[in-house]
């Protein structure tokens, strides 16, 4: 979908067909079954709502050995006058096999009752503590404004921790 159509982010990526079929993947499904995210069967394409994509090089899972990741933020949802059944979730994915593959995943059931999960924007990646593995900048950019936080994650044990949390206003 180009940039402007609702779907997408000035400063992200195009949500490509590849992006769509990357979300579609029998990793993400058997994710959203596992953690019980998909309680009305949700289609991608038919409940797509909204989807954020970077593209980045960093050091993660192997000491000294770059990269090329896609960020993807994307939630589904399902509206009818009396109810609301969705989900947000955010993974970390490389190119393998000439297919976008998940590495790490997140994500929650979206009642539409509170306000949503967090969409992560990665500002920068870069090794900070000498350990061959880079550490990450990430801006949380949440439902209301006062939300939003700068935070430090370092990557351990195949997933991102947070070190610092401030607010980034």
């Amino acid at each position: 979908m180009p940039h402007g159509e609702g779907h997408t982010d000035g400063a992200d990526r195009d949500v490509t067909r590849e992006i769509i079929n990357t979300l579609r993947s029998s990793e993400v499904a058997k994710f959203v079954e596992n953690n019980r995210l998909n309680n009305a069967h949700m289609d991608v394409e038919k409940h797509f709502a909204v989807a954020f994509v970077q593209e980045f090089d960093a050091v993660l899972r192997t000491p000294g050995q770059k990269e090329h990741v896609w960020s993807i933020n994307w939630r589904l949802e399902h509206h009818t006058e009396t109810s609301y059944d969705g989900y947000e979730a955010w993974g970390l994915f490389t190119r393998v096999g000439g297919a976008l593959r998940p590495f790490y995943l997140a994500g929650r059931v979206s009642d539409g009752e509170g306000p949503g999960v967090s969409y992560y924007y990665l500002l920068a990646t870069g090794d900070l503590n000498g350990d061959g593995i880079d550490e990450m900048v990430a801006d949380e950019t949440g439902f209301e404004r006062e939300l939003d936080n700068l935070e430090l994650w370092a990557w351990e044990r195949g997933a991102p921790v947070t070190i610092r949390k401030m607010p980034s206003q």
